[in-house]
């Protein structure tokens, strides 16, 4: 079984405003993101919240998706990490791959994420201009590395130590994501 970690546990500091509520073609930016992770039908969905979960929360009622709240989301995105990947296997058993995806690159597509899963890797990952990132997948093998991971340093950590494992698939809008209120005017422009 694949399974899907969407996080979206951060405070948004740089927007001044929680990035996740970002209106997006008709519903929010983790709205957007969510719905395209359980329409693609790869496995359960699993959104990891943090800083202003109450308020987040309510936009995903009804949804078909487990919510987890990270209280430690302070900690960083390694901290989210290892505390998503713990609360999937706990909630889902044989999981074979998980999916880290964030909830601010809004061109993430099922299709993106069914051509990720189909190739045969133990990590795959995204790559846009000079980065290799998010999504990524991780074979099971490195559920215990995800796990340990620690402050601010996210799975990047793992895609540099394990080069040689690593395959990458072209994402260019992958670029965009949304950080600032000029990222997401630049969105809305397009």
């Amino acid at each position: 079984m694949t399974g899907i970690i969407i996080l979206a546990a951060g405070a948004s500091q740089r927007l001044g405003q929680p990035k996740q509520l970002l209106p997006f073609r008709g519903s929010t930016l983790l709205g957007n993101i969510a719905a395209t992770a359980i329409a693609s039908n790869i496995g359960p969905v699993l959104v990891t919240l943090g800083a202003f979960a109450e308020q987040i929360k309510p936009t995903l009622a009804g949804m078909h998706c487990k919510i987890a709240v990270n209280e430690q989301w302070e900690a960083g995105m390694g901290n989210t990490i290892a505390f998503s990947v713990t609360e999937f296997l706990r909630i889902y058993h044989n999981v074979s791959k998980l999916f880290l995806l964030v909830c601010d690159q809004p061109f993430i597509d099922a299709r993106l994420l069914h051509r990720m899963q189909a190739m045969r890797s133990p990590i795959v990952a995204c790559r846009y201009e000079y980065n290799t990132g998010t999504p990524a997948l991780f074979s099971e093998a490195y559920f215990p590395e995800l796990q340990a991971l620690q402050g601010s340093s996210g799975a990047k950590k793992l895609l540099a130590t394990h080069k040689e494992q690593v395959t990458t698939i072209d994402f260019p809008e992958g670029i965009i994501d949304i950080d600032t209120q000029k990222d997401y005017n630049n969105l809305l422009a397009e």
